[in-house]
């Protein structure tokens, strides 16, 4: 099991790591059907791109539904890691036929959302850090100052 995939079973992890690889999905598939790749190898190509195993193989069988004649939108919904207002936005991608506009600014959004919770992240670390830092140094300086005295007790 890689790292990214039990990082999916760790909840605060599993969110930041969903969002960074739909967010990197949805960038490639944009520009591949930018370069007017067909739907069906651009999906291929684009879940490639997920580090993350168990994406990857939640990418590649919505590609197959797809490619069974599928709307994007009703294969992702099946990903359980795809949020409900990218599913939105690729229904209305298809409608509209700006799917390639529509998948860029999904993945603009997601980056945001990525940088946000990134920012929360280190905020709530911060402090702890701190704390622990203080404990070790704390720890450090009596196993220093401990023994001296007991020496100058004697």
């Amino acid at each position: 099991m890689c790292l990214g995939s039990l990082a999916l079973r760790v909840p605060i992890l599993s969110r930041i790591v969903a969002t960074a690889e739909i967010a990197r999905f949805s960038q490639m598939l944009s520009g591949l059907l930018a370069g007017r790749i067909d739907i069906v190898k651009a999906l291929s190509l684009a879940a490639e791109s997920a580090s993350t195993s168990t994406i990857r193989i939640e990418l590649l069988n919505a590609r197959d539904e797809v490619s069974e004649g599928k709307s994007l939108a009703k294969a992702f919904a099946r990903v359980p890691y795809m949020p409900g207002v990218v599913l939105g936005a690729l229904s209305v991608g298809e409608q509209s036929h700006s799917l390639p506009k529509t998948l860029l600014l999904v993945s603009q959004e997601m980056y945001q959302q990525l940088d946000r919770a990134f920012r929360i992240l280190v905020a709530v670390l911060t402090p702890a850090l701190i704390i622990v830092a203080g404990i070790i140094v704390a720890w450090i300086v009596a196993a220093v100052i401990l023994p001296v005295t007991a020496q100058a007790v004697q």
